[in-house]
């Protein structure tokens, strides 16, 4: 099923494919009367990791860690009630860059079982201990 690769090889090519993908931007109109937001998502320059876990019940786990970056930029549409009002808030606020969440690195690791149906790989993902964590590096996010 695998061919000459090994299974973490295997699973790190499909990821950082998946990674690759999951790059985008995500408009948010009129979250608070006249200011829209833009959320964007994008993979960072460094390799996914594939790390083998036993946990404390002494099951098997496989733990899969991708890095990205996020950041969300807020952009005012004047239009309202008081168009001057709105004009010098808005202004105001992008200038200043006010209400904005500038690039942060985080992390999404996903822990679960490997195995195989009809001779193709699944993988169960395990929910509670999957989480994403911001500000995660690969020296301070290693998967025991």
């Amino acid at each position: 099923m695998l061919g000459d690769r090994g299974l973490a090889e295997l699973t790190l090519d499909e990821l950082d494919a998946a990674r690759a993908e999951s790059s985008n931007r995500v408009e948010t109109e009129d979250i608070a009367w006249f200011v829209d937001a833009f959320t964007s998502l994008w993979p960072r320059d460094i390799p996914s990791e594939f790390h083998y876990h036993v946990s404390e019940t002494g099951e098997r786990q496989a733990c899969l860690r991708s890095y990205f970056a996020t950041n969300t930029e807020l952009r005012t549409r004047p239009s309202g009630w008081n168009i001057i009002a709105e004009g010098i808030a808005g202004g105001l606020a992008q200038l200043f860059g006010i209400g904005d969440c500038k690039t942060h690195p985080m992390s999404v690791r996903f822990r679960g079982q490997i195995g195989a149906t009809g001779g193709a790989p699944t993988f169960t993902l395990d929910e509670p201990t999957s989480r994403s964590e911001s500000g995660a590096s690969p020296v301070d996010a290693r998967v025991s």
